[in-house]
């Protein structure tokens, strides 16, 4: 039986893939995982026969988004339904530079994230508000969007029509037949395009099979 994959073997992989992970940062992976099994014990922040595989179950789908994202990153990020933080914790780790907010409607979950960025010193703005609701107050305010996959295509993009800037885009980790939910989107001019996962993504770790990153736009 295949052992549980540790942080070794991602920075391992991470490096053969030509990302690099400072000490400091691998610091942060370490003190993210230990906050997530403390808190998963009594909060469900993950499912608990995931707490061995926190990983390759959270860690690496958050990095295999943040492979798919753009070298440069301008203007405001946000992950919509940031859970236990993932992908935005990730990615922030990976990309300091990035301007973070963390939106997620559950009260345990926003007082975990306080946690992980206290503790991390991360400079992430933390909403606990629904999507629907904060985008009316945040016209035209952020560029980039990522998600891990909370709701449907067509409920994100609705959901955030009104946060978007111009030319802002959308990253999300999708499982099974997106095609299905993008066949069945209601909006017009809306493009479209799948980040599927290499060979050496697939070999390193099966989990990534049939789950892609679905790239919406203006």
């Amino acid at each position: 039986m295949k052992h549980p994959l540790n942080l070794n073997e991602l920075y391992d992989f991470l490096e053969s893939r030509n990302f690099s992970v400072t000490i400091k940062q691998k610091e942060h992976f370490y003190k993210y995982l230990d906050l997530l099994k403390i808190w998963t014990k009594k909060q469900n922040l993950v499912s608990q026969n995931d707490i061995p595989h926190i990983v390759e179950r959270h860690y690496l789908p958050s990095l295999y988004l943040y492979s798919c994202l753009p070298e440069k990153i301008g203007g405001n990020t946000i992950d919509i339904g940031s859970g236990g933080g993932f992908p935005g914790i990730i990615l922030k780790i990976m990309r300091p530079d990035m301007s973070m907010t963390l939106l997620d409607s559950s009260h345990k979950k926003v007082m975990f994230l306080q946690e992980v960025c206290d503790q991390l010193n991360l400079n992430c703005p933390i909403i606990g508000q629904r999507c629907e609701y904060y985008q009316y107050h945040t016209a035209g305010k952020f560029e980039l969007f990522v998600s891990r996959g909370v709701a449907s295509l067509d409920n994100l993009w609705c959901w955030t029509t009104e946060m978007m800037a111009e030319n802002s885009k959308m990253f999300v980790l999708k499982g099974g037949n997106y095609q299905r939910e993008v066949e069945s989107m209601k909006f017009e001019n809306v493009t479209v395009r799948a980040c599927t996962p290499s060979l050496n993504w697939l070999n390193f770790s099966n989990y990534l099979k049939n789950k892609w990153v679905v790239i919406l736009g203006k």
